[in-house]
């Protein structure tokens, strides 16, 4: 989830602490939703506005350094293009305060994988130098024609863990034009590459972000806060009938239509191979986490059929009907459906004790849904 790094007070634009105020309460709201990424970006942060860079960068630090992340959650944030005078005190600066706290950086606006391998580089140097043991992984947004001709290339990187598909810039660098409603099909030939191109260098494709967002309602029309919490409450109709002013049922309306997008692109980027989702408001991670996280009981589902082939497997068959159902189950099939039980159990949708129910370890369901034979290249 990308949240802006810097966030001026109204009333007080050219103070520091109010900014600073601000800019933290922004940064620390989310958390409690829980996304799997947090992004704080200094690319969108007072784009206009350069003498603020280094107040977002102190804030960004603060930010990583002291708020309340939940164990697990990857942090991340998003410097300024390679070709801007921040870049390279962007990534220093951040890195030498908080480099222990960032799993990820995200890497706006390369054009070629040469560029790619200089960030590369220069991460490496602050590594060493201010002493960060683990690895930091880039993941490089594919937000213009020339990056995604050299897509292949910036995979292959070593510390490259995942392209990004940034839509609404890919479509301004071809003259090309995007809508909430028809961004896929306009996008289709990138878009679906990507995850080909990221698969077949061992990483990962995050789609890109669904624009229109489910903006929670306000109360414009003076209801009390009782009856307008239990308005919101309801469905866009139910509230209308309840005799909600329209103004509130025009903002649920919108609000509903925004959740429907995001949930249909989060759909669709799961069946073509994406492995998350870029999002920007809390309203979307539910949507966005459950497309990628099956139910318990459909979970529980896929891990006994895993285990039936394993078992049919170790009897010398290669395909097998799933007891109960007409579907098959073979190699294919199974290593599709692992994708599902990686996903629920990351999620703690089934457990140890599921697993263990099957007579299998992980490890051995694991070499099931493999394609190769242990130990081949």
């Amino acid at each position: 989830m990308a949240v802006p790094a810097f966030k001026a007070d109204p009333k007080a634009p050219g103070d520091k602490e109010a900014a600073r105020a601000s800019s933290l309460k922004l940064m620390e709201g989310p958390i409690r939703f829980k996304p799997d990424l947090f992004l704080y970006d200094l690319e969108d942060a007072a784009p206009d506005n350069p003498e603020f860079r280094p107040w977002a960068r102190e804030f960004i630090v603060e930010a990583l350094t002291t708020l309340p992340f939940p164990k697990g959650q990857l942090r991340s944030f998003r410097p300024n293009d390679i070709r801007t005078d921040a870049f390279e005190e962007d990534i220093l600066h951040v890195l030498r305060g908080a480099g222990r706290f960032v799993d990820v950086i995200i890497v706006p606006k390369c054009l070629y994988a040469a560029d790619v391998a200089d960030i590369q580089e220069i991460v490496r140097w602050a590594r060493r130098a201010f002493a960060i043991e683990h690895k930091i992984w880039l993941e490089v947004l594919i937000e213009e024609a020339s990056a995604f001709l050299e897509a292949e290339r910036i995979a292959a990187l070593e510390d490259v863990g995942a392209l990004l598909f940034g839509a609404l810039d890919f479509s301004g660098s071809i003259s090309g034009r995007v809508t909430p409603e028809t961004w896929m099909e306009d996008t289709t030939h990138a878009r679906q590459a990507l995850p080909v191109i990221a698969a077949a260098h061992g990483k990962h494709a995050i789609d890109a972000v669904t624009s229109f967002l489910p903006i929670t309602p306000r109360n414009t029309t003076g209801l009390e806060e009782e009856t307008f919490r239990r308005l919101c409450a309801m469905s866009a109709e139910a509230a209308a009938e309840a005799g909600a002013p329209p103004e509130l049922t025009v903002q649920m309306e919108q609000r509903e239509r925004a959740v429907a997008l995001v949930r249909r692109d989060a759909e669709n980027a799961r069946r073509i191979g994406y492995a998350g989702k870029w999002i920007l408001h809390p309203g979307q991670v539910e949507p966005v986490q459950n497309a990628w996280t099956p139910e318990r009981e459909e979970a529980l589902r896929v891990l006994r059929m895993v285990a039936e082939y394993a078992r049919s497997a170790e009897r010398g068959s290669g395909a097998e009907v799933v007891t109960g159902s007409v579907e098959l189950a073979d190699k294919a099939v199974i290593r599709s459906k692992f994708w599902d039980l990686h996903h629920a159990v990351r999620a703690g949708r089934i457990g140890e004790a599921d697993i263990a129910a099957t007579g299998y370890t992980w490890e051995q369901l694991q070499r099931t849904a493999r394609t190769r034979d242990e130990g081949s290249g």
